[in-house]
Formats: C-alpha cells, structure tokens, sequence
C-alpha cells in the first residue's frame, strides 16, 4: 500500500505541475479524450485532425512555457502566447482539404523546439544544454517505460478477473486504458521531471554509464563502418547504396545527442565521451558529403518528394552543424538544434516548404515526360498515336509520377491537363487509363509487363461527364450511377423492381454487364466490348462527335422492363484485334411497365 506521505508527496507535485504548465495539461486531457471518444467512433475523420491539433499544441505550449520561465515572463504574457499558438494551429482544423504530410516535419520541430527553449537567455551554457536535455530524454523514457509497465499490469489483471470469474470486458476498455496512460499519465510524468534549474544538477549514474559505455562505442563504431563504406566506393567507383543516406542521418542524429550528452561535466576524465567531444563534428564532414551526393543524385534522376527533402533538410543541418562545430572559435552547441527546429517548422509550410516543392518537382518531371512522348500538346492531353508509341521506361516513370500524385492528394495541380475533376480519382490505374496508358506497379517486372504486347489501352469519356448533364430520367422509373474497374465485379444496386423487395444485382465481366437477381439468369446483359471496338476503329478522340456520342447508350426490353444504359466513362485494352472493356462507369435506367 502507498503510504500517506507518498500520497501526499504525489499529490503536491501534481499540483505543482499543473500550476507550471496549465496549458500543456490542458492539452494532454484534451488528447485523452479525443483518443477514448474516437475508440467508440466518435468524431469520425476529423479524430486526426483533433490529435494533430493536440500535439502540436501541448509541444508549442510547452516551449512557450518553458521560455517564460527562463526568461521570467508575466503569467499573462505566457498565456497569452500559448493562447495565440493554439488558435493558429486550429486553424488548419476547418480546411476540409488538411493534407497531414507538413505536420511530419512540423511536429518534429516543435519537439526538437522544446528541448533549446529554455536556454534562450543571457548566461546559458553548453553545460546547461546538456545537462537540461539529459533530464528531458531521461523523463521521456523514464515515463513512457512507467505508462508501458503499468499497461501491461492493468491488462493482464483485467485478463485474469474475465478468465476467472466469467466477467466480459469490452476491447474498448483496454483501448481507453491505454489512451489514458499515453496521453495524460506519461506526459504528465513528464513534465513533472523537468528541471527549473539545471545548474546544480547532478547527472546520474544511469544517465553517465548509458553516455560513456553504450552511445559514445556505437557512435565510434559505427562512424569507422561508414568511413570504410566510402572508402570502398571511392576506390571501386561505385555508386552508394540508396539507404546510405538514411544511415548517414540516423548516425548524425544519434551522435549529436551523444555530443550534446558527452558535454556534461560529469563525463569529464572518460576517454570515449572525451573523443566524442572533440572529433565528432569533424569526422562528421566526410560522411555528410556522401550524404549530399546521394541526394543530389537521387533528386537528378527522380526529383524531389516529401521523402528526399526531409534528406536534404537533415544533409543541411548535419553539413552546417559539422561546419560550425570544427571551424567556429566560439563552438556553442545550442545553435544545433537550434538550426534543426528552424529548418523542419519552415518546411512545413509556404512555397518554400515540403509539400509545395514536391508538388512542383513532380509535375515538372510528367510533364516534361508527356509532352517528349507526345502525349502532352499545348498544353492538352493526347492519347498515343500507336500502340508502342510510349516506351516502357516512360510508362513506368509516368506511372510512378502519378501514383505519387494519387496518394498524397496532388492530383489538383494537373487538373488543368484534363477537361474534368481529377480530384475524386482514387487509384492510380485509373489516371494512367485516362492518359491512355497501361500502369506499371512498381514491383512489375520489364519482362511480365512486355510478355503481353503489343498491347493498345483504350479510354473514352462522355462529353457530359457529371451526372447532372449526363441523362434526364424523365419518362423512366429509377436510375442508379454504377462504377466497374476490375475490382469489384458484382454490385448490388438500389435498383428494386419486381416483387419490390429484392434489389437488382450487377455483374460485370469480360465486358459485359448482366442485370438480375442472385442465384437467377440474368434478366439482359450489355457487351461493352463492341462499344469500345466502334470507338477505337473511328479512332475517336474526346470531345466526341454526336455519332460517337450515340454509341454510349444502349437500351434493351428485358420482359415488362425498358433498361437504358448511359455510358459516360469506358476504358479497356486492344491485344492484336481483340477489345476488352476492363473499367466502365454509367447511368443505369429503369422503366418497369406493370
């Protein structure tokens, strides 16, 4: 049992953080409840938006707080701060479009911001720096180890009353449970360990063997691994690996922190923290340019994502940091991380940033591509002239581009290429069928995608494309919208007729549309296929001709049924003189003369 001084000893230190940081408590009870309410559905996919928002805000809040503290600012002032911060970070919260890549390098540098707020006065040291961030990493730890142990505790006491006693506990229970240790216990824990003044403190033993015995002989070891790496590509000529760069980083990021540790004055007198201080930085300049020509290489051949600018970002602070540190007479380690936190907040946003600079890279690259392969005129698009018109290396460089532009939400900036929306694609296959061109996944083999040529891919699209232009159901019962891409093939409609129960299935395969119920023929059945082969052999382009037009609409009399179906998107290969329809979106129409 707790005895009552320990209690009491609890209860006075939780006081007295939640009096030194109201308004990061705030935000971790605030997190705690966007977690357990988004366990039992709440809030839907606006939850992701309530964490992000969470986080940044109990990390700007606490740089704020520790700031004012340092600094001796008014209670009114810091609150005032963190109350403006929190507003700018709720802003993105009401923008429906939100993309969540800035927030990969924003929240790291708040982060990375906390750990240098409190030394932003006059009279702060290295020593101070060191001594601060040894307590922030160890409480970090320390308190997420607490969280994870005590979980661990509850579950297995919950498991056994279930087990023993027939008690049926929900999975969101253990779900709340562990929300609750991750998002207020262990940050709370936190913030309890951080230290006012980091003058007289002592670092500890742990804190001292972890630094002298463990970081400080990985990083030497691992230091004489990547100089004998390069050492071997420089002699062979070889090209460096692609997860070089990745290496190089996590080896600057982990040796700064040792740096950063080996300052303490408690490593004073060990030969490995010793070396570590005086040869890092320096020793640190070789492998930062493999670093910068690994990237340079890569953003030559593939342009730049949000993947290769966080590289770039992190080749920067590490080659500005090595310069710093090996050549500067006043080498003060604050403006390390300093520099870290600046570079990953500006990449989060504007022009400048990640996402925006990516974005413009990529598109630059397909179009140069398109408008080489002729697909690309004046700026409008043109489908190939031929089957092999298009190369497979420019089909896979294409494919590429627009898978990238697909799944992070970019599609918008080669809207003005197309005469619609790109904005509802959701795979990329289906924008490469719009362009005319067969996607190539990136796991495709060159010879498992030639074994099948020559291929043609055919696309064709309604001059009506929304719906609203589409048909006028004036003079029919119902009328559905119907997708089929290769997956799925059967779709159970709102169609119903009939009996007025059972709903109309449709079954799409080989080009072909079959309407009826399960389990029964079908009541009549489209083939799409000589639809498309019509188009191909008049070698139709969109906008369509009137004739062409035509041909999207098909009606059959299935017994007391009229069923029209409107096509306005079609979409297939031609392999030697055979068409097949792989993808095709219409309006379906229903009279049913009773």
């Amino acid at each position: 049992m707790v005895s009552q001084a320990v209690r009491k000893s609890l209860l006075l230190n939780l006081q007295a953080t939640i009096r030194r940081f109201p308004i990061p408590v705030t935000c971790c009870l605030f997190l705690t409840l966007v977690g357990i309410f988004a366990s039992h559905s709440f809030f839907g996919d606006w939850s992701n938006r309530f964490y992000i928002w969470g986080i940044c805000s109990f990390l700007a809040s606490l740089a704020v707080a520790l700031l004012a503290e340092a600094r001796n600012w008014p209670a009114s002032h810091t609150l005032l701060a963190s109350l403006l911060l929190l507003l700018l970070f709720l802003l993105p919260l009401f923008s429906f479009g939100m993309n969540l890549l800035p927030y990969a390098f924003l929240i790291p540098g708040l982060a990375v911001l906390v750990s240098v707020a409190p030394h932003f006065h006059a009279g702060t040291t290295s020593e101070d720096c060191s001594r601060f961030n040894s307590a922030l990493y160890t409480g970090f730890f320390s308190a997420f180890a607490t969280a994870f142990v005590l979980y661990a505790g509850v579950i297995l006491t919950l498991v056994s009353i279930a087990y023993l006693f027939g008690v049926t506990v929900s999975l969101n229970s253990y779900v709340d449970i562990g929300v609750l240790l991750c998002t207020l216990f262990a940050p709370v824990q936190l913030l309890t360990t951080l230290p006012r003044n980091t003058a007289g403190r002592k670092t500890s033993s742990a804190e001292t063997f972890i630094t002298a015995c463990i970081l400080s002989p990985l990083v030497l070891l691992y230091l004489l691994i990547l100089y004998a790496y390069i050492a071997r590509i420089s002699l062979l000529g070889e090209l460096p690996r692609g997860q070089l760069a990745l290496m190089i980083i996590a080896f600057g990021c982990i040796g700064s922190l040792t740096h950063l540790s080996a300052l303490s004055p408690a490593q004073d007198g060990r030969w490995l923290p010793s070396l570590i201080r005086r040869y890092f930085y320096p020793a640190l300049l070789v492998p930062v340019a493999a670093l910068f020509a690994t990237i340079g290489m890569r953003i030559a051949q593939y342009g730049i994502t949000e993947q290769r600018y966080a590289v770039l970002i992190a080749a920067l602070w590490l080659g500005f940091s090595a310069i710093y540190m090996t050549f500067s007479r006043r080498r003060f380690v604050l403006w390390v991380p300093c520099l870290l936190a600046a570079l990953l907040i500006l990449s989060s946003f504007g022009p400048w940033g990640a996402v925006a600079v990516s974005g413009r890279s990529q598109v630059a690259r397909l179009e140069t591509l398109l408008e080489e392969n002729k697909l690309l005129v004046d700026g409008k698009l043109a489908l190939p002239v031929s089957d092999n018109a298009v190369s497979y290396e420019a089909r896979s460089r294409i494919s590429a581009i627009i898978e990238y532009l697909t799944l992070t939400r970019k599609l918008n900036l080669i809207t003005g290429w197309f005469s619609y929306d790109l904005s509802r694609k959701k795979i990329p296959a289906e924008v490469m069928s719009d362009l005319g061109l067969e996607y190539i996944d990136r796991w495709q083999r060159r010879d498992d995608f030639e074994a099948h040529t020559p291929i043609a891919n055919l696309s064709y699209r309604s001059n009506s494309f929304t719906p609203a232009q589409l048909f006028s159901v004036q003079g029919y019962d119902q009328a559905a919208i119907i997708s089929f891409y290769p997956l799925p093939n059967i779709i159970q409609s709102s169609l119903v007729v009939g009996d007025g129960k059972t709903p109309l299935t449709l079954t799409f395969s080989k080009g072909q549309v079959r309407v009826g119920y399960p389990g029964q023929p079908p009541l009549t059945r489209f083939n799409l296929n000589p639809v498309l082969s019509a188009l191909d052999k008049q070698k139709a382009v969109v906008p369509l001709t009137p004739a062409q037009e035509k041909l999207l609409t098909l009606t059959h009399q299935a017994g007391k049924m009229l069923v029209t179906l409107r096509l306005y998107e079609l979409a297939g290969r031609k392999e030697k003189k055979r068409v097949t329809v792989q993808s095709a979106s219409f309006a379906l129409l229903i009279k049913d003369k009773k």
